[in-house]
């Protein structure tokens, strides 16, 4: 973000199937702190985590909101509704460290779950991730997502 880099971004990949227009160009932006994995942010009675969950992209984080009697969960791009992921042919998508952060992100247990597109579970956020680890479990990727 710091630098606008679209290649490292891997939005030059994107822009080929119709990802992105091919007009579109990602500027630099200023950065005024960088979280890292396990660090907390409190506002009032909220506290918010930040999670390392590469896969999706190497330096991909989500975000844990801790509140009184639950926690819901910001996964971005991480883990989807109905047990989906999306892996894209890029250079720093991983499958196996998509299934490690799913691994964590279901250790979470979250009452809900926010995704970075589609579809929002406002409740049982954990049960969409137990979806993904049963295909894990059984030795498959999860179901990808489409748009």
């Amino acid at each position: 973000m710091r630098d606008g880099d679209e290649r490292a971004a891997s939005f030059d990949r994107m822009k080929r199937p119709g990802g992105y227009p091919n007009d579109y160009s990602f500027r630099a932006c200023s950065v005024d702190a960088e979280l890292s994995d396990g660090q907390r942010l409190t506002v009032g009675a909220l506290e918010l985590e930040a999670l390392s969950t590469p896969g999706h992209s190497s330096g991909h984080m989500s975000y844990a909101l801790h509140r009184t009697g639950g926690v819901d969960l910001f996964s971005g791009d991480a883990a989807f509704a109905n047990g989906r992921i999306l892996l894209q042919d890029i250079w720093d998508c991983s499958v196996a460290e998509s299934t490690q952060s799913i691994r964590r992100l279901v250790d979470l247990k979250p009452d809900g779950l926010y995704p970075g597109h589609g579809t929002l579970a406002l409740t049982l956020g954990w049960h969409h991730l137990y979806s993904a680890m049963e295909e894990i479990s059984a030795g498959l990727p999860p179901r990808q997502l489409t748009f």
